[in-house]
């Protein structure tokens, strides 16, 4: 993994992350009130689901930032909807 934070933008740009090793290193950043962009991930995120606004998109990568954690059975990690 490899990861740039931009903290006047307050953006953290990850690349080749694995969520779910990483999970709690995100949930610092997103608690924060950083946004995170994904860049070349693997989504295996076992206690939360990753939250964002697709106005948010940066090129090429998946923005999010918020988290919820997940529901009973829940299998997503990922929720890109214009409710958050």
């Amino acid at each position: 993994m490899h990861k740039n934070i931009d903290m006047k933008n307050r953006v953290v740009d990850m690349y080749d992350v694995d969520t779910g090793k990483h999970e709690t290193e995100i949930i610092s950043y997103l608690d924060r009130k950083m946004k995170v962009c994904f860049h070349s991930a693997t989504f295996s995120n076992s206690q939360y689901v990753f939250t964002g606004n697709p106005k948010d998109k940066a090129a090429n990568a998946i923005t999010v930032s918020g988290y919820r954690k997940k529901t009973a059975g829940e299998k997503i990690s990922i929720d890109i909807s214009p409710n958050y």
